[in-house]
């Protein structure tokens, strides 16, 4: 039987569990032609649920341009690229799509040209246009205006839609500047549905609740949270089930239980909660082979494949705490021993022997750093790992280890 859990790509519809009512949420706002902003840490499923819609509405006929702001070092490159994807939306004559492209974007001057042999068209903004562009965001300002033109000319019910993803990086530089001019035009447009996603929780959250903020009420929220524990102990149990990996006479109370094992040691992040379960099918795939007798999914079998999971990825924890400062390492070893809890107050700073202010700096670079990120919980902040293993690697091969 195949393996059933999934990680490390973009999961189909029928592979997320328990994102019925988020992806319902995204497929209104493209046919309403509303704004939505999708906030979610790293890992928890948040780009694969876009894409799911995504793709669906465009087998439906309709025009998704689906963008990562990450994979574009500047935006005039992404400016370049939603020039061309519009052009390949487009039905009709070459002449006539590069004509209809040059009169939609003509605040950009683009040259477009459809190449044969790659069969695709290709993109280049007016030369004057990109030199003078101080801002770069007006070049992005000028795009979204285009694609409103364009958006308004197409012909029948087609639905038009511009995602972005981790959007948090098209405002690096000069946050509130960048985000007035793109509030002025998106405001205003009424055939293009807006999808900006991203994962630096507290920058996003800030950005759409602060009343003073260009953004504020400018759109729905979408807060992408882990799956709730019933829904994916149901799909846990379901699964292991089918592979026959419960010892006999297992009661359903029992493989809920080692289910939950499962979702506790991954933080209830979905990403890792998958790789667990997906590394321990494959050992148990294995095990069938060669022991039958030992092929069961047990409490200690859980344990023992976390341990040899973080293990594989040794050369990469490593690589991430040799290059930590040692205050920084200190933080992370009181993440870990604290749960994330109290990191500033004076009994830690005792035991760390990190005075509160020298904490508050290194926890704060480890967020910026992609390692922490910050979750209200119980009426206070946590600290919380990004990747729920390398607190299992500090465990196993630091000094709180030994």
């Amino acid at each position: 039987m195949k393996n059933p859990f999934e990680f490390g790509r973009e999961l189909d519809s029928n592979e997320l569990v328990n994102r019925h009512e988020e992806m319902q949420i995204v497929r209104e706002t493209i046919e309403t032609g509303g704004k939505l902003f999708i906030i979610g840490p790293r890992r928890f499923g948040k780009t694969s649920l876009i894409t799911a819609v995504a793709e669906k509405m465009t087998e439906e006929g309709n025009i998704i341009l689906n963008y990562n702001a990450e994979g574009f070092p500047e935006i005039e490159q992404l400016v370049k690229r939603m020039i061309e994807d519009s052009a390949r939306n487009l039905k009709g004559k070459i002449e006539k799509i590069g004509e209809q492209i040059k009169l939609n974007f003509k605040n950009l001057k683009p040259e477009i040209s459809f190449s044969a042999t790659q069969t695709d068209w290709k993109a280049t903004l007016g030369t004057n246009v990109a030199a003078s562009a101080v801002n770069p965001t007006e070049l992005l300002v000028d795009a979204l205006n285009g694609l409103e033109t364009l958006a308004a000319d197409l012909p029948g019910e087609k639905r038009v839609c511009l995602i972005i993803d981790e959007f948090q990086e098209i405002l690096a530089q000069d946050k509130l500047a960048a985000e007035k001019q793109i509030r002025a035009a998106i405001q205003k447009h009424r055939h293009i549905a807006y999808i900006f996603a991203g994962s630096k929780t507290q920058m996003l959250s800030e950005m759409i609740t602060d009343p003073s903020r260009p953004f504020y009420r400018l759109g729905k929220q979408l807060w992408v949270d882990a799956i709730p524990r019933p829904e994916f102990v149901r799909f846990l149990v379901d699964s292991f089930t089918k592979g026959d990996f419960f010892p006999p006479k297992t009661t359903l109370s029992e493989k809920n239980d080692l289910a939950l094992q499962i979702i506790t040691l991954a933080d209830d992040v979905p990403y890792n909660v998958q790789m667990l379960a997906h590394f321990i099918w494959n050992r148990l795939s294995v095990f069938k082979v060669g022991a039958p007798e030992t092929a069961y999914l047990t409490s200690g079998l859980i344990k023992e494949a976390l341990n040899s999971l973080v293990k594989q990825s040794d050369a990469f924890y490593t690589q991430i705490w040799t290059n930590l400062t040692s205050n920084q390492k200190k933080a992370l070893a009181g993440v870990v021993s604290e749960k994330g809890r109290n990191l500033l107050s004076r009994e830690i700073s005792q035991i760390t022997k990190m005075p509160t202010a020298t904490m508050q700096t290194a926890l704060r670079s480890l967020t910026s750093q992609n390692i922490l990120r910050q979750k209200e919980k119980e009426g206070s902040v946590h600290y919380i790992f990004e990747d729920p293993f390398f607190s299992h690697w500090i465990r196993l091969f630091t000094f709180l280890g030994q």
